[in-house]
């Protein structure tokens, strides 16, 4: 079957054992991004951010570690970009709260966090500087309405 559809072998035995729907199995994530001219991979398996540039060529390696916090379920696998202005952002939640932690592109530490004003919100997206997201209260019959607040770092 590998060799008909052109797919890895691997992927085609964890496909027929089941390995994909079990729970140990959890997708990579390593998302990639582009920043003006360069392109940047996430690669959390690696703990590193990967920048290379219009030639495909490796520009700089940089180590992270903000996708192993003490309490690692808080950490909910997701990278933000904001375009405009070139920043990365971490999604983190607590109690119901989400954060944004602003992750440094030159570092890989957390350089600034931002807690959201409402819990339980949703479809979070940030854009020149403010962060966009649908809310509505908890256990409550009102429609959802998209919010729009001002990061502010602590």
């Amino acid at each position: 079957m590998a060799n008909y559809y052109g797919v890895d072998f691997h992927r085609v035995a964890a496909t027929m054992s089941g390995l994909t729907s079990s729970v140990y199995y959890s997708p990579l994530y390593a998302p990639l991004f582009v920043l003006k001219d360069t392109v940047c991979v996430f690669d959390h398996y690696n703990n590193a951010i990967l920048k290379y540039n219009k030639s495909h060529q490796l520009l700089d390696s940089i180590a992270i570690d903000y996708h192993h916090p003490k309490s690692w379920r808080e950490w909910k696998h997701k990278i933000i970009i904001d375009k405009e202005t070139n920043s990365a952002y971490a999604l983190y939640q607590k109690n119901g709260f989400y954060y944004l932690k602003q992750v440094s592109l030159y570092s890989g530490k957390i350089i600034a966090s931002y807690k959201l004003t409402n819990q339980y919100v949703d479809q979070i997206k940030v854009k020149n500087g403010y962060v966009y997201y649908v809310y509505r209260p908890f256990e409550s019959l009102q429609e959802q309405f998209i919010y729009k607040e001002l990061i502010k770092n602590d």
